[in-house]
């Protein structure tokens, strides 16, 4: 399993993902110790942003469901792992080959303006109901993870 190529990362909000998704995404000659590239990394965690606006494909496995919302507190707070694949029925979340860092960033923006301004969140498929707060603490997760693979 590749290995995080910078560590510790923390994001308070969806303003210091996308700081660092121009700091670092959108340097010349970045590179990454997964299987992404920045492009694909950060229209990745762009994506799963906009699911949370415009609804799932599908819901998680009711086991899954049953057991992660008993962690629901521990999930919001604690540092995602990586290693996760994406479970059929989600490969929207999936970011095409060759996705270009800027305009990957430039998504980001854009998605997190919307965001801002959304009123109605659609439950998660795994945490099911979640307020605005919630979402934007599981995104800082999400993003703190998959941003340490870019370095």
């Amino acid at each position: 399993m590749p290995t995080p190529a910078r560590t510790g990362l923390h994001f308070d909000n969806l303003e210091a993902i996308l700081a660092d998704a121009e700091r670092v995404a959108l340097k010349p000659g970045v590179k990454t110790t997964g299987n992404w590239t920045p492009g694909q990394i950060v229209e990745h965690v762009t994506l799963v942003i906009d699911t949370c606006m415009e609804g799932f494909p599908s819901s998680g496995s009711w086991l899954l469901r049953a057991i992660l919302r008993l962690m629901k507190g521990s999930v919001l707070r604690k540092p995602m792992r990586s290693g996760f694949k994406i479970p059929k029925g989600f490969e929207v979340m999936s970011p095409p080959a060759g996705t270009d860092a800027k305009q990957a960033v430039d998504h980001l923006r854009r998605s997190i303006a919307k965001f801002r301004t959304c009123d109605r969140f659609y439950p998660s498929p795994i945490l099911g109901t979640m307020t605005s707060e919630e979402w934007e603490m599981l995104h800082c997760r999400h993003a703190e993870m998959h941003f340490g693979f870019m370095g």
